[in-house]
Parts: structure tokens; C-alpha cells; sequence
């Protein structure tokens, strides 16, 4: 009696052979274990190169944001200002002040020249609220018109008053010299006479005007490199006036205190201060 064998291409044999894996655990052929372990330090390197790239990323914008927004700049222990946020950097060419370098400023009083001094300093007195006032270095008072603002200054704008102030107002040191020259140039004219009168101020108040631009200078210390050139004219070496300088943007600075002017206030008025716990 013959016994039947099932061909081997029978469907249960198939199903077998489809079930089994792809790949033999003992195949030569499979990834290695040092293959295995190359493709994880791979993807850990990977991995560690793209958090280094995106740390990198985030510090230039923060720098860069820092740097161009000139908005946040102070100095490192500089005595607090609440006009801080207000400075701005900007690349000035100085005009030589001679012939044709002659600004609006220069020259006899006039009522051009005196709007234009005028408009670098009306800004004057400033307020600002108490939690400004409480980190000042040296307290200030209570604003008798303005309930919780204070009284503030600052000083760019008084040496300027110092330098050049109004005949009828400060009677400071451009006006005051301006008047003595025209007095002595005609020493018979009565409205010279008068004008001098006018812009004439006493020495003790003089010799505070120019000690207080003197502090002013040394304190800012400007260190721009002034070159000197040969003018061939005089056959020797000359400064150059109009050298370049990085200064403070002064508009952004008057337009601050502008938008802070103090009102007029009677200032025999004690008003008490809550910061010193007056109240």
C-alpha cells in the first residue's frame, strides 16, 4: 500500500514559511551589535549638535536684541536715572564753530539764536512718579500741583541755562558776555548800557556756572580721537574741529523731559513726602 506525501508547495506548508522572520537572529546578514551601538552615539551626537545650534541661536538674538535696542543700556554700577531708557547712541560729526562751521547758536543775541538756545533747555524741571523717585540716589520732594509725582532735573539741562540762558530770565554766561562786549564797544549807547545791565550777573554766580560745565566735561570725559592735519595755509599742524563723536542722542533725552515738565508750583510750598514717611 503506497503512503501519500503532501507537495511542498501545500497552503499550511506556505503559511508556515510566511510566519517565519525575515531575518535569522544568527544571520550574518542582520545589523550587528557594534552597528546598533554606532547609530544610538550617532543619534546622541546629533541629538547634542542640534541643542549646542539652538542655544547658540537663542544667545545672538537675545545679544543682538540687547545691542540694537540701545533702548536698556546702562553702565555697570552708573547711578540710577529715570531717564535711562531714554538714551540712544548716535555718530556726530562736530561742526568747527569758524567761517563757514558757524552754527545757529553763534554770534550777538538775536531773536533767532536766542529760540534756538532757548529750545535745547525749555524742557526744564521734570516729575516723575513716587516709584521712580524711590530709587534716586539722593531724594527728591513731592511736586506741590502734581499729587505722587516728584521734582527732578536733569542736568544736561541745567548747564545748558548755565551756558547761554534767556536776558530776561537766568542771565547766564553767553548773554552776560555778550552784553559786556557791546557795553564796551559803545560804551556812549544807552541801549547797550542797559542790555549789559540786564545780562550782567554777580561773579559768586558766574564762577558756579562754570565750575558746574567743568564737573560736567571731566565727568563725561569725551575720548573721541581728535586728528590733527597739515594745513597747508599756516605750514603747520592743526586740530580738526569738526572730528566725529559718539554721543548721546540729546533729542530722544529733551523729548523725554518734555513729556514730563514740571507745571509752575509755588516752591515755598512744603509739601510732605511718603518716602520719608512724613504722611
Amino acid at each position: 500500500m503506497s503512503s501519500y506525501r503532501e507537495p511542498a508547495d501545500t497552503p499550511s506548508r506556505l503559511s508556515d514559511e510566511l510566519k517565519a522572520p525575515l531575518f535569522d537572529p544568527d544571520d550574518s546578514y542582520g545589523p550587528s551589535q557594534d552597528d546598533k551601538r554606532q547609530r544610538r552615539r550617532l543619534k546622541q551626537l546629533l541629538a547634542g549638535q542640534v541643542v549646542v545650534i539652538v542655544a547658540l541661536v537663542c544667545y545672538i538674538i537675545l545679544m543682538s536684541s540687547i545691542w540694537q535696542a540701545k533702548k536698556n543700556y546702562w553702565i555697570r554700577h552708573e547711578l540710577y536715572s529715570p531717564a535711562r531708557d531714554a538714551v540712544r547712541y548716535e555718530t556726530v560729526v562736530f561742526d568747527s564753530g569758524i567761517a563757514s562751521g558757524r552754527t545757529k547758536y553763534q554770534g550777538y543775541p538775536t531773536e533767532e539764536n536766542i529760540k534756538a538756545w532757548e529750545d535745547l533747555y525749555n524742557a526744564g524741571v521734570s516729575i516723575i512718579p513716587a516709584e521712580q523717585a524711590a530709587k534716586l540716589p539722593v531724594p527728591s520732594r513731592p511736586h506741590e500741583k502734581v499729587p505722587g509725582y516728584y521734582t527732578i532735573q536733569l542736568d544736561v539741562f541745567h548747564e545748558l541755562h548755565c551756558l547761554a540762558g534767556l536776558p530776561t530770565i537766568i542771565n547766564r554766561i553767553r548773554m552776560g558776555l555778550w552784553g559786556r562786549e557791546s557795553a564796551l564797544l559803545e560804551p556812549n549807547n544807552t541801549e547797550t548800557i542797559t542790555n549789559f545791565n540786564e545780562t550782567s550777573m554777580s561773579m559768586d554766580h558766574l564762577s558756579h556756572c562754570i565750575d558746574a560745565i567743568r564737573q560736567s566735561l571731566m565727568c563725561n570725559a569725551d575720548i573721541s580721537p581728535v586728528p590733527w592735519v597739515w594745513n597747508s595755509k599756516l605750514q603747520k599742524l592743526r586740530p580738526v574741529e569738526n572730528s566725529t563723536h559718539t554721543c548721546r542722542d540729546f533729542e530722544a533725552i529733551r523729548l523725554w523731559a518734555e513729556e514730563r515738565q514740571a507745571p509752575t508750583w509755588n516752591e515755598s510750598v512744603f509739601v510732605p513726602d511718603p518716602l520719608r514717611g512724613e504722611v
